[in-house]
């Protein structure tokens, strides 16, 4: 009885959401295509909260609708071997706690590498 409490806690307060982006994190992997992704991130059990883009030598993201991740694809293309595209994934934590992490995709939209962002608003 007393687990499940701890669980529907858990879940009341959004305590779980660093174990979902956690699995989300380790379904993506290098070499995957960025509808291999797009796939993982819309599927999740918990959607990310914003999904923002942004192409390497500019200052400006690209945000997608919340609640949903997608390429906006009348702004991003993937061309050029040279150029690199980052997807920062924000998922919402409990308070003022985000789990986000970024994508980096290669010029021919695959995963290049993946890192954590972890910070306090």
């Amino acid at each position: 009885m007393a687990i499940v409490i701890l669980i529907g806690i858990l879940y009341f307060f959004g305590l779980h959401t660093p174990f979902i982006v956690n699995r989300v994190k380790k379904q993506i992997k290098s070499g995957q295509s960025v509808n291999q992704v797009m796939d993982i991130l819309n599927s999740s059990r918990k959607k990310p909260d914003l999904c923002c883009w942004q192409i390497q030598g500019t200052k400006d993201y690209i945000c997608s609708d919340p609640k949903s991740c997608n390429i906006p694809k009348d702004q991003i293309k993937f061309i050029g071997a040279d150029q690199e595209t980052r997807l920062t994934v924000l998922f919402m934590g409990p308070g003022f706690i985000h789990n986000d992490f970024h994508v980096t995709f290669d010029g021919n939209g695959m995963v290049a590498s993946i890192s954590d962002v972890k910070r306090w608003d």
